[in-house]
């Protein structure tokens, strides 16, 4: 589960609780720290193929993909988003002024 993986970082991490109409904002994660998360379990989902093709021992693979007239997106695994999370200080708090400088 996303959420165990999460409280490597996150210890208080936990899924949040619902009602009848479902998740609020999307968010499916709370005491996650500054992060908004939201989990999908996808069959064959398209980003793990690119993934996939440009992972290999000699660093982190990270897609970066963009839809026409959106954001660009930044994908990587969760286990390597956790190692470089766990050199941010204060990156588990919950604290929108940290996000200030980014």
């Amino acid at each position: 589960m996303a959420v165990q993986e999460l409280r490597r970082v996150f210890p208080s991490a936990r899924r949040k609780v619902t009602n009848h109409a479902g998740v609020e904002n999307g968010v499916d994660l709370e005491l996650t720290g500054i992060f908004r998360v939201q989990v999908k379990n996808h069959k064959r989902y398209v980003p793990m193929n690119a993934i996939e093709e440009i992972a290999d021992t000699t660093g982190i693979p990270l897609l970066v993909s963009k839809a026409d007239r959106k954001q660009w997106l930044a994908v990587l695994p969760l286990d390597d988003l956790l190692k470089i999370l766990k050199l941010v200080p204060g990156v588990d708090q919950d604290d929108p002024s940290l996000l200030q400088n980014v």
